[in-house]
């Protein structure tokens, strides 16, 4: 059964698609690298905050990925004139 942020992930596109050796097995598998698994929940939430608000990435998923620093830059970049 998938959790709510796996549904929530698929909802937004949030999605790789990984061969078995790359998601499951091996030393590299996300579900066994937190260093490879931390980059790739990084990368989608940068994915997210380009559309969304960084309020909204934290009302939906409820965990931050990204520095402070990264997280303040976007939100300049998000208030700044089009």
């Amino acid at each position: 059964m998938e959790d709510q942020t796996g549904k929530n992930s698929e909802e937004y596109g949030l999605k790789v698609y990984l061969c078995h050796a790359h998601h499951i097995y091996g030393s590299e598998a996300v579900h066994n690298n937190a260093r490879i698994r931390h980059e790739l929940q990084r990368t989608a939430q940068r994915e997210f905050e380009k559309q969304h608000s960084h309020k909204e990435f934290m009302e939906i998923f409820g965990r931050n990925y990204l520095d402070p620093v990264e997280i303040r830059e976007n939100s300049e970049k998000e208030n700044e004139p089009v």
